[in-house]
């Protein structure tokens, strides 16, 4: 481009009549002044104009009008300056100790809030106004507000964008944004940055990466890394005046010097150390271990000497023209750029082995033709004032001198044994532990497997949700630990990773591992009281074989109801000695078996709880954050129980009617599940608590910290700050059974011996134990109760219980039909233990539905179920086959008829709300689109049937075909079931499966489930002609084409 294109300074008065001319003819003056001949802009021009300035260049006649200054928010370079300084590229520098205005605050906040919802598509939403009230509510009482994570990475990959001196920026949708805000140590601090430079490293294949840090605060207690760059050279400075390796860090590396790093021989290209300062405190320096930094030497294809040309740094280009013979007398030569093009061959020459390099285009001094409007778009980096510029340097250099000498020696020491250790442990295999919990027993096991690698291997421990899946390209061997939810599912935090793993495996790749002799080993997790046992583990152990993994050991599954963590000792014990022999590593296998029988002895659990003050509790985004689910609020609207629900052993039916607030996270069809989060009542939490000992004040924001592997507190990784009384209610189960571990650590606190010698069998002898839990059904509360004399410290016992999980009900309504709400059909869980003989056993979850009033508030999400939906093609018959509370999907099933069919629905659970009935503005359609259906259903007795008058209507309308009815406990007739009534109808069928190409959908318990699969083979067998091999190849069938569907749940 030539000089007179677009040139920002050409005919000053020219440009500016120019530019005056066009905002006149659009009806805006847009304020223009002259300074020196050039043409300057005012802040509020560029805020209130909204039409753009037109920029033209002369030598093609291309206009373009820049409307980016509309973005802009303060002065440009040119303002109140002499000179125009538009060609720069100008960085943003914060001024120190500077404090923006709370009005400012408020302004940015929500221009970025604005941007991020309206990238993510939820602009003008209720989350969108709820969440900038909320952040206008904390700016407001502390002049600051605290970035979701998801804002975290849309602020930091906006603000690259907005960068104006980076080249590489055009990746800023690709940028992985590391969090740790949670630091509070130099050493901290230091780690993370070891890990940043790992991943952005990678091996030589570069990815872009940042890693934040705490925010500032009152700008003397925060958390600065001194070094410009991570990993940079030290400049030395010659008594004749000369530098030895970077000039540009001099002053850098005296302070250094001067803070007490050491280097015993000098030369060009020492790697600085990280010189890194935590809330205010004096820096302290860090050596970066040498296989973090990686270094090529640097040669050129001719056999010259590598070097480096630019002016401010090595610049030995006047040498390398000098021995090139190139003549120097002139920038109009272009010596230097022959002398850049010979250094950038050097370069692309070291870096031929894959490694990317940036080669600069010219160093010759041209001008530099740019957008005459500088430009400054929120949100963006912006640089600080170096940190130790303006640090006294005298007390810096005081502080560490007072104790240098006094440990030099130990210090010295220290290095050298971690030296050692280090080049030790980088010779060891790597070994990365993956898991996937639901309710955080696959974690605590990997948790166990970690403490025992981390003193083979380079072991390292990942939730599977926080796991980059490229990474198992560098492991040399993959252990997972994962168990299954629902029916066959992943759990919440390992459905991304299994999502990832499915896309590997459609585009047909594989995953390259570090050499041949990689493996993996998978252990599931799950009950065989579930027809889908260990599913997720299965799957994973497949797939992994099919991208490309070896097999360790074959897939090991460990049932719940058969010693589970016997199984997951005797696993860990054999993949350990596997991998050893894989890797030739020596180990004592005696003495092995001995930690291993130790590690669970829990009598040395460390935990506590931490006051945290002036915090606020967000319990909706704490649920959110611990199930990794978007959590929603919906509103009792509506509630009837039908049955006995006040008796020990009553039986009765809730039926709830929530208002969803129209939410958009709420959107579901018939057949789809809402995950409901339980509460533990008041009279249990009080029961708990009177058994603990050292519980902090039940309003006190809280954060419950336990001690590492290394003897260092950290905050319990399951559950965000929240107060007491919140940790107990909403996060802590106090209903389940409690685990053989729970039981060693109230063994180690009993006083009575009596009782300790009975704790002690439970949680060593696992038949006892299988058969106390079967028994009696007692949870954590019952124990504490029975065993009296256990004193238990409330941190210890808190920390190994279980989190509390939602609980999943069929949705038993269509959104057709009332588009802002839900409703739920649950049973009541209530009976006696020990044949009726022992205490009252109440289900949590049902029990908290029972208790809940019209207009309390539900914390809930919504759940997919695609497996159980409507079929695609309606002319095909039904035949859906439900027991107790499983009616509830099926009514939600002929509700999405009612509407398709244009037939008025009527309701009588829901006619005290929305009156009679309900019609639907909607053209009839015609009747022989929609094939027939018949319900089976099954109860204890008639008078316990819900929504019999709407089977009835449903009838009436022909919606359904025709129903059954079967009554288990009805007085003065015999037991009936519904695969009774299955068998009885067993010709027909047989023919609408067989023949018809019917759907067959069944809801209700397991148990239910199961005899009624055995009933449907059984009639196929009968009444198809074919053997019961054949029958039971033409279900598996069935199952395969999606026209077998169930939605079971219970255990008995």
């Amino acid at each position: 481009m030539k000089q007179a294109n677009l040139c920002p300074c050409t005919t000053g008065e020219n440009m500016t009549n120019r530019l005056t001319r066009q905002h006149q003819r659009v009806g805006k003056n847009i304020g223009t002044q002259v300074i020196s001949g050039l043409p300057t802009f005012c802040p509020e021009m560029w805020l209130e104009d909204r039409h753009g300035v037109e920029l033209r260049n002369h030598t093609t006649g291309k206009v373009f009008v820049d409307k980016l200054f509309l973005k802009n928010i303060c002065e440009g370079p040119c303002s109140e300056q002499e000179v125009c300084a538009s060609s720069r590229m100008v960085s943003r520098q914060v001024p120190d100790n500077y404090k923006r205005p709370k009005e400012k605050v408020l302004q940015q906040a929500k221009e970025f809030l604005d941007g991020f919802f309206r990238n993510s598509k939820k602009f003008g939403s209720e989350e969108h106004i709820s969440r900038l009230l909320e952040v206008h509510k904390d700016i407001e009482d502390t002049s600051r507000y605290h970035l979701t994570y998801d804002e975290l990475v849309y602020g930091c990959g906006m603000a690259w964008r907005n960068a104006p001196r980076c080249v590489a920026r055009v990746q800023w949708s690709t940028l992985k944004v590391f969090d740790a805000r949670h630091v509070q140590t130099a050493q901290e601090m230091f780690h993370s940055i070891i890990e940043h430079i790992n991943y952005a490293t990678n091996q030589g294949r570069l990815r872009s990466v940042i890693t934040v840090f705490p925010p500032r605060t009152d700008g003397q207690s925060d958390f600065r890394v001194w070094n410009s760059q991570l990993i940079s050279y030290a400049g030395y400075r010659n008594p004749d005046g000369t530098i030895k390796g970077d000039p540009s860090n001099v002053q850098f590396t005296e302070l250094c010097l001067s803070l007490g790093w050491q280097i015993e021989q000098t030369t060009r290209f020492d790697i600085l150390p990280l010189v890194l300062q935590a809330k205010g405190l004096p820096p302290e320096i860090f050596v970066i271990p040498d296989d973090v930094v990686l270094q090529i030497p640097l040669a050129h294809p001719s056999g010259r000497e590598g070097v480096f040309c630019d002016p401010q740094r090595y610049d030995i280009s006047e040498t390398v023209a000098s021995k090139m013979e190139l003549d120097t007398s002139s920038h109009t030569t272009l010596w230097k750029d022959t002398v850049l093009l010979e250094v950038n061959k050097a370069v692309l020459y070291s870096y031929q082995m894959g490694v990317n390099a940036n080669m600069s285009s010219s160093i010759s001094p041209l001008f530099d033709c740019r957008k005459w409007i500088q430009h400054f778009p929120k949100p963006s980096f912006e640089y600080q004032t170096a940190a130790w510029s303006n640090t006294p340097k005298k007390l810096a250099v005081k502080q560490i001198a007072k104790r240098t000498p006094k440990f030099r020696a130990v210090m010295i020491a220290v290095r050298l044994c971690s030296y050692l250790y280090h080049s030790r442990w980088l010779k060891r295999p790597k070994v990365v532990l993956l898991f996937a919990s639901q309710s955080g027993k696959a974690e605590n096991f990997a948790t166990k497997a970690f403490v025992k690698f981390k003193s083979l291997f380079q072991a390292k421990l990942y939730c599977m949700a926080d796991y980059d899946i490229n990474q198992l390209q560098d492991q040399h061997a993959t252990i997972a630990i994962v168990s299954t939810f629902g029916d066959g599912e992943a759990p919440s935090n390992g459905d991304e990773f299994k999502k990832s793993l499915v896309k590997i495996k459609e585009e047909n790749s594989k995953i390259r591992f570090v050499n041949k002799s990689s493996c993996f080993a998978v252990l599931g997790l799950g009950s065989t009281a579930y027809p889908n046992f260990c599913a997720f583990g299965k799957f994973v152990d497949n797939i992994f074989q099919e991208l490309g993994g070896t097999r360790l050991l074959a897939l090991n599954c460990a049932d719940e109801l058969n010693n589970q963590e016997k199984a997951f000792q005797t696993w860990l014990l054999d993949v350990t000695n596997e991998l050893c022999k894989q890797y030739l590593i020596r180990v004592d296998n005696s003495n092995f078996v001995n930690k291993g029988s130790s590690f669970d002895q829990l009598n040395t659990v460390s935990a506590r709880f931490s006051v945290i003050e002036g915090g606020k509790e967000d319990v909706l985004q704490v649920l959110s954050d611990v199930h990794h689910k978007e959590v929603s609020l919906a509103r009792v609207s509506g509630k009837s129980i039908i049955g006995d629900s006040g008796s020990s052993e009553g039986h009765a039916t809730i039926f709830l009617q929530l208002n969803t607030f129209n939410s958009e996270n709420l959107k579901y069809k018939p057949g789809d599940h809402l995950a409901v989060f339980p509460r533990n009542n008041q009279d249990i939490i009080q029961r708990f608590t009177l058994r603990l000992k050292n519980c902090p004040a039940t309003r006190s924001l809280i954060q419950l910290q336990v001690q590492n592997p290394n003897q260092k507190w950290q905050n319990w990784k399951k559950i965000a700050p929240c107060t007491f009384e919140t940790l107990l209610s909403r996060f802590v189960d106090l209903t389940g059974s409690p685990s053989q571990d729970t039981l060693r650590l109230l063994a180690s606190s009993v006083i009575d011996q009596t009782e300790k010698a009975q704790l002690n069998i439970l949680a060593e002898d696992s038949a006892s134990y299988k058969q106390w839990v079967s028994l009696g059904y007692a949870n954590i509360v019952d124990v504490l109760e029975d065993f009296s004399s256990v004193r238990v410290d409330a941190a210890a016992l808190i920390s190994i219980l279980p989190v509390l999980q939602p609980r999943f009900y069929s949705i038993s309504s269509s959104a057709a039909i009332v588009p802002t709400e839900i409703h739920l059909t649950a049973s009541v869980v209530r009976c006696l233990t020990l044949d009726g003989e022992g205490r009252v056993f109440k289900g949590l979850c049902t029990s908290y539905l029972e208790e809940i009033r019209r207009g309390d508030f539900v914390a809930c999400y919504f759940k997919s179920n695609p497996s159980f939906h409507l079929p695609l093609y309606p002319s095909k018959p039904m035949i859906w086959i439900a027991a107790g509370s499983g009616i509830a999907p099926f009514r939600g099933f002929w509700q999405q008829r009612c509407f398709e069919k244009g037939v008025p629905f009527h309701s009588t659970f829901t006619t005290k709300v929305w009156g009679k009935f309900w019609k639907p503005n909607i053209q009839h359609q015609a009747s022989n689109r929609y094939g027939s259906i018949y319900l089976y259903y099954g109860c204890k007795e008639k008078a316990l049937q819900p929504f019999s008058s709407e089977m009835d209507a449903m009838i009436h309308h022909k919606i359904i075909s025709r129903t059954f009815f079967a009554f288990s406990r009805e007085k003065g007739k015999s037991k009936c079931y519904v695969q009774d009534l299955l068998w009885k109808d067993g010709p027909r069928v047989s023919a609408q499966i067989l023949n018809e190409g019917a759907y067959v959908y069944v809801c209700g318990r397991l148990a239910m489930a199961a005899q009624v699969e055995k009933t449907i083979i059984k009639i196929i067998c009968q009444y198809g002609n074919i053997n019961q091999d054949e029958a039971e190849m033409v279900f598996k069938n069935l199952k395969a084409e999606g026209r077998y569907k169930t939605d079971v749940f219970g255990a008995s």
